[in-house]
């Protein structure tokens, strides 16, 4: 299958690009114009913050096409008075241009750069690069680009991108059957940096996958030495920040006797290890671990059985108890995560306002923040704050009967968020844009140039 990376600007040729192994010999002048079409796919603002950072580069832009001089002016004005010379050294134009490549691509979805990646063997080998990943992770995630999840009641798995629930034009993606039917009934643990965890229906599997390459890698099974009695466990999933590493937290529970024992998966070694300084406090552990800032946090019963917050440090492995906004444990909460942090939310279930709380990471006596409170009526019972809106002034919500709302902190109004082609009852997660790439990862179980609208689905 071929796509189309250019259109006819005047006088410039269309070309082609083959998904495999390509038929023509990728030659200077289709890089060219491929590089063209590239800048043609950032916009204009985003083209004036890439040609202010370097003069050279606003030239080669500037010189590549009258037409697209033009263009490139129109959308920048802001840039117009810097000078345009051209009289320029070939090693350095040769210089400025893999800069001025590495940038292009550096902002560009993840989508397009799959595609780019067949271009040639050195865009390839830049786009798979841990460098060029890592990069274009920190820019995704301060340009906020992210994609939403939805985890179906059958196990069923579909996707979308965030910012289009803004405007009520939503329509999501299904991932095919390959990737249902190897974790049919899976539900969501966590997600970090582009990548998410799930475990089987029947807690025995727990696999990695990334939504935005379609890679996914099935985690090894955990050591076997637990007593029949640990049949219950939850788990955690994040980012080590200190060791560069993604880890998984086991949580088994003994019902029967009140222990707790816990393993911990590494993705950078492959394997599990024991966590030997489980507190002795904690006796129940009452639900699934929430990664923030390096740490996953959980809820949990202590001797006393009065609900307690316990976190995990992924990189020191170690644990602290958390205290709650105010010092007093409250009747009705939830945990959860919220905009990359820990967010707690008081007042479920009990008042038509719902107190929304954050832990201040930057602090290290674990200090919560009132964020914001959500206004409802009585009889739309308790909902989960999912993320603020781009502007930031309305937040998404998810009900307890599975829709999905805007709230207006102005007006404080709600209405209804229309996504197309999607069932009711499913469960979602947040996750950003990434090439964040899994080691002996299994083949592709979809590729994304092939994505299909989920077919619509009757609502009841």
């Amino acid at each position: 299958m071929n796509y189309k990376l250019v259109k006819n600007h005047h006088q410039m040729a269309s070309r082609s690009c083959y998904e495999g192994r390509s038929t023509t010999r990728i030659t200077d002048l289709h890089l060219d114009i491929i590089e063209i079409h590239l800048l043609t796919k950032l916009g204009g603002q985003s083209l004036a913050s890439l040609a202010s950072t370097n003069r050279l580069l606003l030239t080669m832009i500037c010189d590549k096409e009258s037409l697209w001089k033009r263009i490139f002016l129109w959308n920048a004005g802001e840039i117009c008075g810097m000078g345009i010379n051209r009289a320029i050294p070939s090693r350095a134009v040769t210089v400025a241009s893999h800069h001025l490549r590495h940038e292009i691509l550096c902002r560009l979805p993840v989508k397009h750069l799959l595609r780019c990646g067949c271009v040639s063997k050195g865009w390839c080998s830049l786009i798979d690069s841990n460098a060029f990943v890592k990069k274009h992770l920190k820019r995704m995630i301060e340009c906020n680009t992210r994609g939403i999840i939805f985890n179906g009641m059958g196990g069923e798995f579909y996707l979308a991108d965030f910012d289009s629930l803004d405007d009520d034009s939503a329509s999501v993606v299904q991932l095919d059957d390959s990737f249902n039917t190897l974790i049919y009934g899976a539900y969501i643990v966590g997600s970090a940096n582009g990548l998410v965890c799930v475990v089987n229906t029947l807690r025995t599997e727990l696999f990695l996958f990334n939504p935005s390459t379609r890679k996914s890698r099935k985690i090894p099974s955990a050591p076997s030495e637990f007593p029949k009695r640990f049949r219950r466990f939850d788990c955690g999933f994040g980012y080590d920040h200190v060791n560069d590493d993604y880890k998984v937290l086991k949580i088994n529970n003994d019902d029967l006797y009140g222990k707790i024992i816990m393993v911990l998966y590494s993705l950078k070694t492959n394997e599990w290890t024991w966590i030997q300084n489980v507190p002795n406090n904690i006796t129940d552990v009452t639900s699934n671990g929430i990664c923030a800032r390096g740490c996953v946090y959980f809820c949990a019963q202590n001797n006393h059985k009065s609900d307690i917050i316990i976190g995990f440090d992924f990189g020191l492995e170690q644990f602290e108890q958390v205290p709650f906004p105010g010092n007093e444990t409250p009747v009705n909460f939830r945990l959860l995560p919220f905009e990359g942090s820990l967010c707690i939310i008081l007042g479920c279930h009990s008042n038509s306002c719902i107190d929304v709380w954050v832990l201040n990471h930057s602090r290290e006596d674990n200090h919560w923040d009132k964020a914001f409170s959500v206004e409802l009526p009585r009889e739309f019972g308790c909902c989960r704050p999912l993320a603020f809106s781009r502007s930031r002034k309305h937040v998404l919500l998810e009900m307890d009967d599975g829709e999905y709302m805007w709230y207006n902190f102005e007006t404080k109004t709600i209405h209804d968020v229309k996504i197309r082609r999607i069932p009711t009852g499913v469960d979602c997660l947040l996750y950003t844009e990434s090439l964040v790439q899994l080691k002996e990862q299994n083949k592709f179980l979809q590729n994304p140039s092939q994505d299909k609208h989920a077919k619509q689905k009757k609502r009841y």
